[in-house]
């Protein structure tokens, strides 16, 4: 043993650097380009420049293995066999993380399994890097292979397009047009949505369409070219059809709207997901330098952990389906001390920093509205935390006909909101006398399908008017008189029909036609660019007609009168919406139970707040499972809402259920709900009051993320701190947690970390009484404090009040303007 350590002493620093290059690139750099590789988009949504690659490269490939090296050395100065051991591990934990995603690809392993089969040669590698010459001397000869990888990032067509970006030129061909122009671009919006039962707009659900339509030319037959938001929407800023290669960036789209205008026109831009406007004619900023990369190695890291943690884990992981970018940025309720702006905030800014102006204006915006997440009342208010469609992990819709219904009432609640917002800009518009002489364009990237058994966002046989129907309204200037047509119009003729009107002479080759001409002559194949298989498909209009038996359930379900106030009134076949509970004979129902999940949040309710609880979700144990159970949901006494149980899960046992409410339901303050099984009686409708249970919490982890059931405040989103998830507080966090009958805990166990100046105060009470109060030690800390001494009810209060410090004037590097008490990871009570 004692040679073993003077072979592993005399292994020069350089050796060890190249081994952990190599196995830290095979690991972790590779995989990461290789994913971005094929997803240029990453890149165009970050806004990335050519000196931003000499940062990602280093955070890749020359950081991981400097800070490794580094601690084996200084393991090693410590004590020989602490480096070795430290060395081993390190280089077993590598391999590891290699080996796990190719692991995870085996048939029938489970998320244990995977871990154990990537386990087996790591431990072996670990143990006899010390023991075998041919590891130690060869392994960092891998290290060649990073160059290869850089090689080939680079080299990529895309890639290298956005990194090392072309000059783009802004045409002067616009010099002559004096009409402003407005192009909205929604996102995931079928044209069925906005549609009666006699093919014309729902003008009673969607009056600002309609007033819109009033106005304008309404396609109603218009369709996208791809169901990918990130080739659809550069298509309809440039007229051409997407190819595979290209990406959502200026480089790769140089005649674009932007550029035909952008010299002329005072521009107002607003891109979510897309990067066609040139940086000097951008309204909205680009972040900085150190911003950037903050956000940039932050999505990375979540990315990476898509890479390597088994997929059947990954419904725990932060979602990155959504979009490219910002992958911690919910559009939940922004926390306690923090707002971040939700999507209809971010457009309502948008639309009132639109000013007149001497040249004549040019607006364009793509907003992620109505695409899920479904959450928004057509004021704006949030209504549920449900972040993710209740689909199966592959996007297919469940069999279940109840369960699409109640996401489908979402989707239709958030197109509502949507024509709020439209209506905000039409009368902006009007406001600023631009309204009559501007050629306007609103329009969506692609739809979305809700349909028993196939894919809600992918093409699939059967979806394809849901994917490929969305509107499109063109008004061009001085029109005053609306009209329907029902020619083929695809999204890559809005361009080619915007130049006709504005009179512009451009030498642009567009793939689309000009819709205002007389000569046009209509498709017999509409052109479809599926981006999921890469495969062009030609599909027949007739296609189209599908649209009718989406409407004619969106009907069914809601009916087609009544206001908005009728997307409550789904599954309330015996109209007890409104009546009071004292009206009917109640009786307690002896076998069922029920849950209702976030009861917690209508304790404090607050009418004017961004966020109203009115969505209600829970479970119900004890029926039979013969046929589907009418539940009613009263608040303050009042049938609120009515719905159906459904199956949802992984026990037939267990029966979902879900109720949206109005409002108007709720009063500030506390409010009181019941669950009532409606049963039809001969002699009238009876109710059977279902007994509500509470869940058992002793056990459960309630610090480093949000457990459903217990009312919290003063707590940030969940974050990461050494890969283990973590919500800082505001200085002021507490837990109410439900304790069932005859539960008495004995300990609480809390974990934080504290990375603020050093001295902060902490204090941890329990139901009002402090258990602990000291100045808190900088970095990890854990506390058992027996809770013998609290008198305990039918909860439990806990409350974690600390110093707090903002860490951009901690460290001049952050941006982070909260103000932050401590990290909490743990809090259980047993």
């Amino acid at each position: 043993m004692p040679k073993l350590f003077k072979t592993l002493n005399s292994q020069s620093a350089v050796r060890i650097f190249l081994q952990f290059s190599a196995m830290s690139a095979l690991a972790a750099g590779q995989p990461i380009l290789q994913l971005i590789r094929e997803n240029p988009e990453f890149l165009v949504v970050h806004h990335f420049r050519g000196w931003d690659t000499i940062i990602l490269v280093a955070t890749l490939f020359i950081l991981p293995p400097v800070a490794l090296s580094f601690v084996v050395y200084v393991a090693g100065l410590i004590q020989k066999k602490v480096g070795l051991i430290i060395h081993s591990l390190l280089l077993g934990g590598l391999l590891a993380l290699i080996l796990l995603p190719i692991v995870d690809k085996i048939p029938s392993v489970d998320g244990w399994a995977t871990l154990a089969l990537a386990a087996g040669p790591a431990v072996s590698l670990g143990f006899f890097y010390g023991r075998t010459l041919f590891i130690r001397q060869n392994l960092g000869f891998l290290a060649l292979a990073v160059p290869v990888f850089l090689i080939l990032f680079i080299g990529s067509g895309p890639i290298r397009r956005i990194i090392f970006p072309d000059s783009i030129s802004v045409s002067d061909s616009g010099r002559t047009v004096s009409s402003p122009v407005v192009m909205i671009i929604f996102d995931e919006f079928p044209t069925s949505s906005l549609m009666g039962l006699d093919q014309k707009l729902d003008c009673e659900l969607f009056p600002n369409f309609c007033r819109l339509a009033d106005r304008s030319t309404w396609y109603r037959n218009a369709t996208t070219v791809s169901g990918g938001t990130l080739q659809s929407v550069p298509a309809i800023m440039s007229g051409q059809f997407p190819t595979w290669s290209e990406t959502p960036s200026l480089n790769d789209h140089p005649n674009n709207i932007f550029t035909l205008l952008g010299s002329s026109h005072q521009v107002s831009s607003l891109e979510t997901q897309t990067s066609l406007c040139p940086d000097e004619l951008k309204s909205e900023s680009i972040a900085g330098f150190d911003k950037r990369m903050d956000l940039i190695v932050e999505d990375i890291f979540i990315l990476y952990q898509h890479i390597v943690v088994p997929d059947c884990w990954s419904e725990r992981l932060v979602p990155v389906s959504n979009k490219w970018g910002g992958f911690l940025e919910s559009e939940n309720l922004p926390e306690r001390g923090v707002h971040r702006k939700t999507k209809m905030e971010q457009f309502e800014t948008f639309v009132k920093s639109l000013e007149a102006s001497e040249k004549p204006n040019l607006m364009v915006a793509h907003i992620l509205l109505p695409h899920n997440p479904y959450q928004f009342f057509p004021g704006g208010e949030v209504y549920n935390r449900r972040l993710k469609v209740p689909a199966q992990p592959d996007g297919v819709w469940g069999p279940d006909k109840i369960m699409v219904a109640h996401s489908y009432r979402r989707h239709i609640l958030q197109v509502v909101a949507t024509d709020r917002l439209l209506g905000n800009l039409l009368d902006r518009l009007e406001e600023l006398d631009l309204f009559n002489e501007a050629a306007i364009v609103v329009t969506a990237d692609h739809g979305v399908s809700f349909r028993t058994g196939l894919n809600r966002r992918r093409f699939n046989d059967g979806n394809e008017a849901d994917i490929m129907g969305v509107p499109l309204f063109i008004k061009t200037p001085g029109q005053t008189a609306g009209e329907i047509s029902d020619v083929y119009a695809q999204t890559i003729d809005i361009m080619p029909t915007l130049v006709s009107v504005l009179g512009c002479k451009i030498d642009w080759v567009f793939d689309g036609k000009n819709l205002s001409s007389e000569t046009m002559t209509d498709r017999a194949v509409l052109d479809f660019k599926d981006q999921d298989t890469q495969v062009e498909r030609k599909i027949d209009p007739e296609k189209l007609e599908d649209m009718k038996e989406i409407i004619r359930w969106k009907y069914e379900l809601f009916g087609d009168d009544g206001g908005f106030e009728r997307l409550f009134t789904y599954g309330d076949d015996g109209g007890l919406l409104g009546k009071n509970v004292a009206d009917f004979q109640v009786v307690d129902h002896p076998v069922l139970r029920a849950r209702i999940l976030d009861a917690q949040e209508l304790k404090d309710v607050d009418l004017e707040g961004v966020f109203v609880p009115a969505e209600f979700n829970g479970t119900l144990d004890g029926h039979d499972g013969n046929g589907r159970l009418t539940l009613a949901l009263a608040l303050n006494g009042k049938i609120a809402g009515v719905s159906q149980t459904y199956l949802d899960g992984p026990s037939s046992n267990i029966f979902n259920w879900q109720i949206t409410t109005s409002l108007e339901a709720f009063h500030d303050g506390s409010n009181k709900a019941k669950l009532f099984l409606v049963s039809n009686q001969t002699s009238g409708v009876e109710l059977m009051q279902i007994p509500l249970f509470t869940p058992s919490f002793v056990g459960t982890n309630l610090g480093g993320t949000r457990i459903s059931g217990i009312s919290e405040s003063g707590l940030f989103n969940p974050n990461e701190w050494g890969g283990t998830p973590v919500r800082w507080t505001d200085g002021h966090a507490s837990w109410e947690i439900p304790l069932k009958t005859g539960e008495k805990p004995k300990i609480l166990t809390v974990k934080i970390v504290s990375s603020g100046p050093l001295g902060a105060d902490l204090s941890i009470s329990v139901n009002g009484k402090r258990l602990l109060s000291q100045v808190l030690p900088h970095g990890a800390w854990e506390a058992k404090l027996p809770l013998k001494s609290i008198k305990l009810e039918d909860h439990l209060t806990v409350e974690i009040n600390s110093s707090v410090f903002t860490p951009a004037e901690s460290n001049p590097k952050n941006n982070d303007q909260r103000k932050l008490g401590v990290a909490v990871s743990t809090l259980i009570v047993k």
